[in-house]
């Protein structure tokens, strides 16, 4: 397991995501100052995007492993495979999340310039405030089986 810390907001949360043992970070948005501060701590970071414009600033910034967040808001797979014709040959990968789940998980896998995804509907925050544990593995299983079915 790899612990990452997500919804970095400031060069403060990530500084805290650090110490805690975070060995990458993820946000919402492309914050310069946040990169930095990664860029300075030696942890790897994924800065959402959804735009041609914040894809060229993160690769101005020496990033290619973006999240493409709200995914499916802002049209999903069809997107992603818009920014990949002029951005896949510069080694742009995304990492969808909002909006992915089970159902459409095999279509965003299949897509060779999608890394990997997230989805908060393996644990959702309802589930563990419920400690619905049984339903969290059973979740991870099926993602698990479908990643090997689609990825090998």
């Amino acid at each position: 397991m790899i612990l990452g810390a997500g919804t970095v907001l400031t060069a403060e949360n990530l500084g805290r995501a650090c110490d805690a043992g975070a060995k990458f970070g993820v946000a919402p948005g492309l914050n310069r100052d946040v990169v930095a501060e990664a860029a300075h701590r030696g942890l790897p970071f994924m800065p959402g995007v959804i735009t041609p414009t914040e894809v060229e600033q993160a690769l101005s910034l020496g990033l290619k492993l973006l999240k493409f967040f709200p995914a499916e808001a802002f049209g999903g797979l069809k997107v992603i495979k818009a920014l990949a014709a002029p951005y896949g040959h510069a080694g742009v990968k995304f990492m969808p999340t909002g909006g992915v789940s089970l159902v459409n998980l095999a279509d965003y896998l299949a897509e060779k310039t999608v890394a990997c995804v997230g989805g908060t509907w393996i644990a959702s925050r309802e589930a563990i405030a419920e400690k619905k544990w049984a339903q969290i593995k059973d979740n991870c299983k099926a993602a698990i089986e479908l990643v090997k079915r689609v990825r090998g």
